[in-house]
């Protein structure tokens, strides 16, 4: 099973400049047992930056890969 989910924000304010952040999730379940989840995140916020420096996008990215079990009830 593969589930993929993106999420945009954007601020925007007369007096400042614009800030945006995209989200991004993709899991992946190749078997019962185990997930892996690839997470990206994506930011622009003209204030953050020093005055004098070149303005970037900033990057945070994550990559986990988990194994799970679920353990049968008996009533």
């Amino acid at each position: 099973m593969m589930t993929y989910e993106s999420k945009f924000y954007s601020f925007y304010d007369f007096t400042v400049t614009p800030i945006a952040r995209w989200e991004n999730n993709f899991s992946i379940t190749p078997v019962k047992f185990l997930t892996t989840t690839l997470y990206w995140l994506m930011i622009y916020d003209r204030e953050a930056m020093p005055e004098g420096k070149k303005r970037k996008i900033q990057f945070n990215y994550s990559i986990g890969i988990g194994l799970s079990y679920t353990l049968r009830t008996y009533k």
